[in-house]
């Protein structure tokens, strides 16, 4: 399945900013992640929504599940028309637990895509 960054009006990517802090933090942990993204054009949607690395949320927002080192990582997305991963909003956490304002940012990200 192919994936794109959800970018604001300015031009700013705040999920590959993300990975960026990650790996600046824990290089190992980002590593582990872009390799996860990179292996998700092996997958139909399908597939990924019946695995448990893919959780539907709420309306057209999912998240991608992935254990890090000592961390979790949930990336919330929607898919866009022609069936392309748009990755909104990364959290970096200790506890699987969704947090309301996470989901608002997705949200809120997903309205001004197509």
């Amino acid at each position: 399945m192919d994936y794109k960054f959800w970018e604001r009006g300015d031009g700013h990517v705040p999920v590959e900013d993300d990975i960026e802090d990650l790996g600046e933090k824990d290089p190992g942990s980002a590593v582990k992640l872009i390799r996860k993204l990179e292996a998700l054009d092996r997958y139909s949607f399908d597939q990924l929504r019946h695995s448990k690395t893919v959780e539907h949320i709420k309306g057209k927002i999912w998240t991608l599940r992935y254990d890090l080192k000592n961390k979790m990582c949930r990336i919330y997305f929607k898919t866009d028309k022609r069936g392309t991963m748009q990755l909104l909003h990364l959290v970096i956490k200790k506890e699987w637990k969704l947090k309301p304002k996470d989901i608002e940012i997705a949200e809120q990200r997903a309205k001004t895509t197509t």
